[in-house]
Formats: C-alpha cells, sequence, structure tokens
C-alpha cells in the first residue's frame, strides 16, 4: 500500500471534505502553491491521473476518511467527489 506523508493526507482530506485548493491552504496555514504541490506528490504516489481521483483512491484504501452521512441516496454507497479549484 502507497504511504502518504501526514501533511499530504490533511491536505487530500480537506479536499475530500469539500474544501477548495485556496480554502484548504487556509485551513492548513500553507500557501496555494503547497496545496499543489502536495496534491501533485500524492497522485505521483497513488498513480492517478488528477485530483478527484487521488482523493477517490485514498478514500478506497482508507487513507483518508470521506463523509457519507451528506447522501441525498440512502442505501447509496457511491462517492460524490467535487474538488473546488
Amino acid at each position: 500500500m502507497p504511504t502518504l506523508s501526514p501533511r499530504e493526507k490533511q491536505t487530500l482530506q480537506c479536499l475530500a471534505n469539500g474544501l477548495s485548493f485556496k480554502e484548504t491552504a487556509c485551513e492548513l496555514g500553507i500557501c496555494v502553491r503547497t496545496v499543489y504541490a502536495y496534491v501533485s506528490k500524492a497522485r505521483c504516489k497513488l498513480g492517478q491521473a488528477n485530483t478527484v481521483s487521488t482523493v477517490a483512491t485514498a478514500v478506497s484504501l482508507g487513507l483518508i476518511n470521506a463523509d457519507f452521512n451528506n447522501s441525498t441516496n440512502e442505501g447509496d454507497s457511491s462517492i460524490l467527489i467535487e474538488v473546488k479549484y
């Protein structure tokens, strides 16, 4: 299983929680370019082509958590991920 640094996990977790890249930067006290760098490193480690698939893969591998309590379809186990840039 690929390993992500704690900061890469924190960054992906913020994005999974619906924060934009700018909001993630503010939340973590880093600049937006650093958010992009962490996502890029995680993307390479997980072998993904884009941010959405990186977040989805991190969730499916149990590296980060996803909040399914906001699901509008009861019994629907699909993941809806929207990444705001």
